[in-house]
């Protein structure tokens, strides 16, 4: 497996344990059940907050603060990586398209020539 690739696969799996860790803590700070507790972590790793679930104790509120910007900063990486590794795909493709194609002009002068 390529490095890029071995780190994406290493930030999601620490971003997995993360969420389950904030899930299984919010469960047991604010008293949520595990769907909750599930939701809420979700909704604020991805920082869309829709203010349904908030922690409701100063112990939830503080681990949310040491977590929640941890969690957005893994997030975030993995976001970038799978969008850069969407684009340098296709601009990659392109690229070999046009090698290709060039090379196939080439070719055919190259017999046109010939003859």
């Amino acid at each position: 497996m390529p490095k890029p690739y071995r780190r994406a696969l290493q930030f999601s799996m620490t971003l997995a344990a993360l969420i389950f860790i904030m899930t299984i803590v919010f469960m047991q700070i604010e008293n949520y059940s595990f769907f909750d507790s599930f939701w809420m972590t979700i909704v604020s790793v991805l920082a869309i907050g829709y203010g349904d679930l908030v922690p409701v104790s100063n112990a939830g509120k503080i681990f949310a603060m040491l977590f929640v910007p941890l969690t957005m900063g893994f997030s975030t990486y993995l976001l970038t990586f799978v969008a850069a590794s969407m684009i340098e795909g296709r601009i990659s493709k392109k690229w070999e398209r046009k090698k290709m194609d060039n090379q196939i002009k080439i070719t055919i002068l190259f017999v046109a020539t010939a003859v």
